[in-house]
């Protein structure tokens, strides 16, 4: 059950070998371990809070939308390296650029006095980071809309539940400066995911979109604030004393820039934009309107 570790993260991304998230950091326990996961957060946090302005104005009308939200981080070169220092007894005290968590499956070694060595190991040597969630929204009351996410699954052992619970909420401002089809909405979105024994993300989003709606297109640019939090736990090398560790890291870049659009057509609607945030995003859904 353990090839499931940090499933919903890395699943779709490509990492398909055979290691479990304490293999992947068990010999990270000093002060190099911060850095070397610090790529998940920013990954996770940008992903995670994409896709929710996904139809641009909010309708007059009570309407419930629902459908499938994707997201994909791309893995830059500013994500794949940090410097990391050799740690106590090891002499003499080296820096070296060694991969993170996302970097290069390559490991670096470092030669020490009287033979010695230290070895930092690599990455998943990942590119992308997709994800996909579903989605529910109601609005058109008081140019305000709502939504939801939820996913939940018990894979039992040593994993235990998975479970993601997002909501959001928005609010067309630009229907009291009577801006006919150009909107302006602001918004605010919460999401927690909990990763059974392994790890927790919590996000928090504030944004704002100006942009026009025609009869089946729009368009706008975003500008958004994320504040995201994770927490990994995971063990040791058994050689070395199998000990709980138990990471604490934020997103490093909190502004969010991007621009998007989409089609409106029937009870159909299609959206997609592109963000950054320290890495590009890409955002894309597909939904239906009731």
């Amino acid at each position: 059950m353990r090839k499931f570790i940090f499933l919903f993260i890395l699943f779709l991304s490509g990492w398909s070998q055979a290691q479990t998230f304490d293999d992947l950091l068990q010999n990270y326990v000093g002060s190099n371990k911060e850095n070397y996961i610090q790529p998940l957060a920013d990954l996770t946090t940008g992903a995670f809070n994409c896709g929710w302005n996904s139809t641009g104005k909010i309708d007059s009308g009570l309407y419930f939308r629902f459908g499938i939200i994707g997201s994909v981080g791309i893995v830059t070169n500013n994500l794949k390296t940090f410097t990391a220092k050799t740690e106590y007894p090891f002499e003499p005290e080296t820096s070296v650029k060694a991969a993170t968590i996302v970097g290069s499956n390559n490991p670096i070694e470092v030669k020490g006095v009287n033979g010695t060595s230290y070895l930092f190991q690599g990455g998943t040597n990942l590119a992308l980071l997709p994800l996909a969630v579903p989605q529910l929204s109601v609005g058109g009351i008081f140019s305000s809309e709502v939504s939801v996410r939820f996913f939940a699954y018990d894979f039992g052992g040593d994993f235990g539940r998975l479970q993601l619970l997002g909501f959001a909420a928005r609010h067309d401002i630009g229907h009291y400066l009577n801006i006919g089809d150009w909107f302006w909405n602001v918004g605010y979105a919460y999401q927690k995911l909990d990763g059974g024994n392994y790890f927790n993300l919590s996000t928090h989003y504030l944004s704002t979109q100006m942009g026009k709606t025609t009869k089946h297109w729009f368009y706008y640019g975003n500008l958004g604030y994320q504040n995201g939090k994770l927490d990994a736990h995971y063990k040791e090398d058994p050689d070395l004393g199998n000990r709980e560790v138990t990471v604490h890291l934020k997103n490093d870049f909190p502004v969010v820039i991007g621009i998007g659009g989409g089609l409106k057509t029937g009870i159909l609607r299609l959206n997609a934009a592109v963000n950054y945030a320290k890495a590009p995003f890409g955002e894309f859904g597909i939904q239906l309107q009731f």
